[in-house]
């Protein structure tokens, strides 16, 4: 592999709109942030371009107009806090 192969970069991916909880629960690990413009922004750092094609992908299917994109070097990681970013808990399933 080649490093274009693992290609980090910080995106900042802007679309028409905003979005409540569930619609941010599409993005993983993204930072979804509401403008009061009228736009959501959408950022984070991203592996290589086939996440960026999926992150594009899941903005299509979600009906989610685009209206930018911007690439930059990534963001350095944080220590994360153990408590914030649990999964959640599995619901049993009704039988």
């Amino acid at each position: 592999m080649t490093n274009a192969d693992h290609d980090d970069a910080f995106y900042r991916v802007r679309v028409r709109g905003h979005l409540g909880e569930i619609g941010a629960f599409w993005f993983d690990d993204l930072r979804v942030t509401n403008q009061p413009d009228g736009v959501a922004e959408i950022a984070g750092n991203l592996v290589d371009q086939s996440a960026l094609f999926g992150l594009l992908g899941t903005i299509q299917g979600l009906g989610l107009p685009l209206l930018g994109i911007e690439r930059g070097p990534p963001e350095p990681q944080e220590a994360a806090d153990p408590d914030e970013h649990e999964l959640p808990t599995a619901r049993p399933h009704n039988a």
